[in-house]
């Protein structure tokens, strides 16, 4: 039902299947680290982009806007565009949104910083810089099973050294 929407620039189908992927590689990935619960962790890799849709549902016409401005450039540049015309960017919504649901601070905590976890100022190797990383590592997987053949190679060799940082196994 929901792969289209009112903003026409925002891919819906690629924020749904990404938010999916995600989720089941977080989920999947939680099952040797017992981090927390399979389900907590599903769901908030579902949910870790969701400041990106609000913006998109509240914001259509502006959102599109700026999203046409800003193709092909990085995650923290698209944020400080965000923050310029909004005066906060995706991460911040989706954390205030899942604080608004009384989600746990952890759930929030994931949302704000999925995308940049060493923004956090997490202490390394703690449990909640272990989550936090693991549900970063799993969106870089959707990401590689999303990209276009050509940028494979580059994802696959960051996604091994990160997978070293976080002692996760190749064969994991």
């Amino acid at each position: 039902d929901y792969r289209h929407g009112p903003c026409k620039e925002f891919d819906y189908l690629n924020f749904w299947t990404h938010s999916l992927l995600t989720g089941i590689v977080a989920k999947h990935l939680a099952k040797h680290t017992r981090l927390a619960s399979l389900d907590e962790v599903f769901v908030a890799g579902l949910l870790c982009r969701s400041g990106r849709l609000a913006l998109a549902t509240v914001f259509t016409d502006e959102y599109g806007a700026l999203l046409s401005q800003a193709r092909g450039v990085e995650y923290g540049e698209l944020c400080g565009r965000e923050r310029e015309k909004f005066g906060f960017d995706e991460s911040e919504l989706g954390e205030a949104i899942l604080a608004d649901m009384n989600f746990p601070k952890i759930f929030q905590m994931l949302v704000r910083y999925c995308e940049q976890p060493d923004d956090s100022e997490l202490l390394e190797a703690t449990r909640e810089w272990r989550l936090l990383n693991l549900m970063n590592f799993a969106m870089r997987i959707a990401d590689l099973f999303m990209a276009e053949p050509e940028r494979r190679g580059k994802l696959v060799s960051g996604i091994r050294r990160q997978a070293l940082r976080l002692s996760i196994e190749t064969e994991e």
